[in-house]
Formats: structure tokens, C-alpha cells, sequence
């Protein structure tokens, strides 16, 4: 779940942003890792997040992964993440939500998007997105709510500005790379703050195998990403039903499409936009 920067983010209760980059490897990997059922219920229960979203106020763009970082662990069976992929992206298509396969990390894409104004906010659990330069991170509060931090909030509470923030990350660990032992991210900031930069840190600490930091370094200052133009049309709702029948009851799937369609009115929004 990459670097842990919980202990530096204050998150507020805010409005629901209005174009939101969902990071769907997030949402999705995590459907199939608590699922007993098998990838088609982790399909169509994330549909049903994103469905819960756009109840929620926001405009969804559900941003996933083109080619995996070849430093990236490998979470979940291609074969089962792909089916269910497969079946995200098609019941999105015809819910008229946009979708975005990045060229490489998805949440490397959603917070560039963020970033150059493409949508308003990265939804995400993963700090990560704040590494990859995301202004603003929102998830969803306790009831009908969103909470958010800044990518502000965690410089000041770390006292370090975003290159030295990734040099404490990649110091302490991130899903590119294995930190130095008994280096907590607390303490990587400590360290980077008091130092100036991650090379300086490895000098304190003795390691000389430091390759595998830099190269991980580089995953963050130099993501790759691309401009991006995002549109929002009017849910297929004929052939949205008859696609989820295929992995729903009838009755769930004319319930999903009753919620869609009350939400519309936002979606119409963003079109005349």
C-alpha cells in the first residue's frame, strides 16, 4: 500500500469534489483480496463504489494501471485481475463514466491529472498519490461525506518540500522498493530533514548498495504519464442492464440502474461543462 504517511495528514470533512481520478487498481485489488466469491463479485462490487460515489456528488474517472513498474511486487493473478478489469471498464463504459488506462502506475496517472487540472482530487487509501505530486487526496468520511488532505498539509507537518518527501519514502520503504532496516517513515524524515537528501541519509546509515533507492526515486520524480481529455455522456441504460443481469440478479441490476439514473442529473452537468 506504498509509504506510510498517515502520521503526517490531517484530513477534513469537505464538498464533494467535482471530478474526481478514482485510483481503481486500488479499489479493485482490494475488492478481489477480501472477496470469497471470485472476481466477478470483486468486479461488480467495485461498479457498485463507483456507483456510490457518484451518489455521493462526485464525477468519477476510474484511472487504472497500463504496464506494471518492473519493481512493482506483483499483488494479484493477472489472469483474475484482468477478468475483473474486463468487466469494470465495460459496465463504466455503459454507465457513461470515462475510464483511463494509464501508461504505467494508474495512481502515477490520477494524481498528474489532479495535478494539471484535469479533475479536482485523487481518490485513493494510498499515500502514494501524494508522492506522485496529487495537490489533494479525498476518501470517503463516516455517512454521506468526503474527507480530504493536502499534499500542503504533509509538507508542513514533515517540514520537507516533495523531492525530500520521496527521498524519506524511498529510505523507509514504498511498493518499489525495501527500505532500510528498522527505518520507520518517522524516522526517514528525520533523517532527510536533518540531512537535506536521501543520498546523505544512506551515508548516515552506513548503506552502500544504493541503487535500488535511486532507481526507486526515479519511479516517483519521473512517472510515466500522459495528457489526458476526459469525457462524460448518458448512461446506455438498456444495455447496462442487460450487461449486469449477466453477473446480477434482475432485481439488483434494475435497482443499480434506478441509482444511476438518479444521480444523473450531475452527470448531465458535466456534459453541458
Amino acid at each position: 500500500m506504498g509509504a506510510d504517511l498517515s502520521p503526517f495528514a490531517t484530513w477534513r470533512l469537505m464538498d464533494a469534489p467535482s471530478k474526481l481520478a478514482v485510483d481503481g487498481m486500488n479499489i479493485l485489488v482490494g475488492q478481489l483480496r477480501f472477496s470469497k466469491w471470485g472476481w466477478r463479485v470483486a468486479a461488480t462490487n467495485t461498479l457498485y463504489k463507483i456507483l456510490g460515489l457518484l451518489e455521493l456528488g462526485a464525477l468519477p474517472v476510474f484511472v487504472y494501471d497500463g504496464k506494471p513498474h518492473r519493481l512493482k511486487a506483483k499483488e494479484w493473478s493477472r489472469g483474475e485481475l484482468e477478468s475483473a478489469l474486463s468487466v469494470v471498464v465495460e459496465g463504466l463504459r455503459l454507465m457513461g463514466l470515462p475510464c483511463v488506462q494509464a501508461p504505467g502506475e494508474g495512481e502515477a496517472q490520477a494524481a498528474y491529472m489532479a495535478a494539471t487540472g484535469a479533475v479536482d482530487a485523487v481518490y485513493t487509501r494510498d499515500y502514494d498519490a501524494f508522492l506522485f505530486g496529487s495537490p489533494l487526496v479525498v476518501r470517503e468520511a463516516v455517512g454521506e461525506a468526503f474527507e480530504g488532505c493536502t499534499l500542503r498539509c504533509i509538507l508542513e507537518a514533515t517540514g520537507l518540500n516533495l523531492w525530500q518527501l520521496i527521498d524519506a519514502a524511498v529510505l523507509s520503504g514504498t511498493d518499489f522498493n525495501t527500505g532500510v532496516k528498522g527505518v520507520g517513515m518517522r524516522r526517514a524524515v528525520k533523517l532527510v530533514r536533518e540531512l537535506g537528501s536521501l543520498e546523505a541519509a544512506l551515508d548516515f546509515l552506513g548503506v552502500k548498495e544504493r541503487e535500488k533507492f535511486l532507481e526507486a526515486r526515479m519511479v516517483f520524480v519521473e512517472p510515466d504519464v500522459a495528457d489526458v481529455k476526459v469525457f462524460f455522456s448518458a448512461p446506455q441504460t438498456v444495455k447496462l442492464r442487460k450487461f449486469l443481469s449477466e453477473h446480477l440478479s434482475e432485481a439488483h441490476a434494475e435497482n443499480f440502474v434506478r441509482r444511476l439514473l438518479a444521480s444523473r442529473l450531475r452527470q448531465a452537468r458535466l456534459v453541458e461543462e
